[in-house]
């Protein structure tokens, strides 16, 4: 198969495919899942083609007469035809399983989704982590505007990607699958010389505040089989291993706890503050009613609840002055925090394309 297929892609004038083992292994997964009537897997910028065949016993081979009937008819189909032949194409896996009286075949094409294309510069060098920041800077790919089905996550790391190329910065692109949604992502990575691999996605969030957009367009990802795939605003940043976005989370979440806890103070603060203008008002109807009627009784009625209106303003200024301090320490800390991006769905398959 790998011999008569990198015959196809050399005969187009491209670089022959190779093996890969995570490659072979969701091959496998997809024969399984074909033979018992399983979903097979969709991961993003995956290309799977299956068929199957009549078992004739002994063990099933990929031999070149089964190889050149599959390629054939793959050539035929554009879609696949596509798949096979794209220069970004990286590996291919190809698996076999019996299954009562049928061979079953899956074949895994490891490809940039069809509508995107990369552009690879091979004088591009990986760049130290300053670098990369002073192009992202620079660069407006995070600055494009996200359109349902046109202009999704997968342009913006290919358009990403390709101006990192060119301007002479090495880039990946990045395509992960999530165990619990059938829809993937895709962002870039890039391997800088100082801080080792550095994942980035410039893909927009429409959860965020205006205020933040600026911090927030470009964002350091972090990413780990079997968690919640994680994104930081880049400025704020402090790590770059999943663990580093464990311990922003966990921050982030004492912030919002604090948070909750200061907005619960301010409105107890703004109740408080009625009932006093509501006594200051209903004490100064007394003051003006004792002013046209005056009494000794009265007067010192109105002296002991004046005393009790300066103690309650007295403690009001204190507490607010607690309260403008605890949100001077929670804007400061939403400062080093930036806007909190909801995690996204657990990390299933994920796969660096440099």
């Amino acid at each position: 198969m790998f011999k008569l297929l990198n015959v196809a892609r050399v005969k187009a004038g491209l670089p022959p495919l190779v093996r890969d083992a995570r490659l072979d292994t969701m091959a496998e997964d997809n024969a399984v899942r074909m033979a018992t009537g399983g979903p097979q897997d969709t991961a993003p910028d995956l290309s799977t083609n299956a068929w199957w065949e009549d078992y004739k016993g002994g063990t099933p081979r990929l031999d070149s007469q089964t190889a050149q009937t599959q390629i054939d008819y793959t050539l035929k189909s554009p879609d696949f035809k596509d798949a096979m032949l794209r220069p970004e194409g990286r590996a291919t896996g190809v698996a076999v399983v019996v299954s009562g009286s049928r061979v079953n075949y899956t074949m895994v094409f490891d490809v940039i989704n069809t509508d995107v294309t990369l552009y690879e510069n091979s004088a591009a060098k990986d760049p130290t982590w300053a670098q990369l920041v002073d192009f992202l800077q620079k660069d407006d790919t995070d600055q494009q505007q996200y359109i349902v089905d046109e202009f999704v996550c997968r342009h913006f790391a290919a358009r990403l990607h390709n101006n990192a190329e060119r301007a002479g910065i090495k880039a990946a692109y990045v395509s992960i699958a999530f165990a619990d949604d059938p829809v993937g992502h895709a962002m870039n990575a890039f391997n800088t010389t100082d801080r080792g691999l550095v994942y980035v996605d410039d893909t927009p969030s429409t959860n965020i505040r205006e205020e933040d957009k600026a911090l927030n367009a470009d964002k350091v990802a972090y990413i780990e089989l079997g968690q919640r795939y994680g994104i930081v605003a880049l400025q704020v940043a402090k790590g770059f291993n999943y663990s580093d976005y464990e311990t922003y989370k966990e921050s982030r979440q004492s912030y919002d706890a604090r948070m909750v806890a200061y907005e619960q103070s301010m409105a107890d603060y703004d109740t408080q503050l009625d009932v006093y203008n509501k006594a200051v008002q209903d004490h100064n109807l007394k003051v003006a009613a004792y002013n046209a009627a005056p009494s000794d009784v009265v007067y010192q009625q109105l002296t002991a609840e004046n005393k009790q209106l300066e103690d309650a303003k007295i403690g009001l200024n204190v507490l607010k002055d607690k309260l403008d301090a605890m949100r001077t320490q929670l804007d400061a800390l939403s400062a080093d925090l930036g806007s909190l991006y909801q995690p996204m769905s657990v990390v299933g398959h994920f796969y660096v394309h440099f």
